[in-house]
């Protein structure tokens, strides 16, 4: 079982390694989909029929702001999308704007899952905390290292085909047309876990409110949403350092932080 944030030490940036898992499995017309790193902890069900989405649900352990669980709720508009082997598709219907980034995330991983008639997947990511801004960020898939980047800031430095490439500005779409399908899920997989590692370095703990945040995240996603981002509240104590244990992800029972926001109301 994960420990709870007390009994876990207080990450020390530049010293620590971000560590995120995304687990998939399938059993008949069902896709499970599950996601844990420092500062989230989600799970997706996805039914279908063999051609196209019948149901999604999602469930919300861990998240940082108390308006992320209702995120659960705009999946539902993802009914009737037809499998695919991009994990990409969904975006093509839908903003992912309007949802949870992880979630919507993974309802494309169980889309191509469900596609490819898979049994199990795993991808583990793995990167260290920047030095100089710098780092090398890696994937397993199935316990096999599929990537790895070595970073300087937001741009891949190498390897080929990689090097020069922004994390930032079109990085995605450029996967998506350079590479077959599995190779540009890993990679969009990697960039996304690139972007978030770098929370490492904020103590989210200090800022009371998503408002706060607002002149950097606005419309990000949904907990940032215009309609949305005035009433959430950060969930304290909800970012765990996985750096020395990540044997612990997504291992056993979830932990489900108390609601306690900054300003100690619950």
């Amino acid at each position: 079982m994960t420990q709870a944030s007390s009994e876990l030490p207080k990450p020390i940036y530049g010293d620590g390694v971000y560590h995120r898992n995304i687990r998939i499995t399938s059993n008949a017309e069902t896709v499970l989909a599950e996601l844990e790193d420092d500062f989230h902890h989600f799970r997706l069900r996805l039914r279908h029929d063999g051609e196209k989405v019948v149901e999604v649900e999602g469930e919300a352990f861990r998240f940082p702001w108390t308006t992320c669980s209702d995120a659960t709720g705009p999946l539902r508009a993802l009914r009737g999308l037809r499998l695919s082997q991009r994990c990409t598709s969904p975006a093509r219907e839908h903003d992912p704007r309007s949802h949870c980034t992880h979630l919507f995330d993974l309802a494309g991983l169980a889309l191509t899952h469900a596609a490819s008639g898979r049994k199990t997947r795993l991808y583990e990511i793995h990167i260290p905390d920047r030095v100089d801004k710098r780092t090398r960020a890696t994937i397993l898939r199935d316990g096999v290292e599929i990537l790895a980047w070595a970073l300087a800031g937001r741009k891949i430095l190498g390897p080929p085909p990689f090097d020069g490439r922004s994390l930032t500005k079109g990085f995605v779409e450029w996967a998506d047309a350079e590479f077959e399908p599995e190779m540009a899920e890993a990679a969009i997989i990697l960039r996304r876990a690139c972007a978030i590692s770098l929370g490492r370095a904020f103590p989210l703990d200090h800022i009371p409110n998503a408002s706060d945040m607002a002149e950097r995240t606005l419309g990000a996603c949904y907990s940032f949403s215009p309609a949305v981002i005035e009433i959430g509240k950060r969930v304290v104590g909800s970012t765990l350092d996985f750096t020395d244990t990540p044997e612990r992800l997504l291992s056993g029972e979830p932990h489900k932080p108390s609601t306690t926001t900054k300003d100690g109301t619950a």
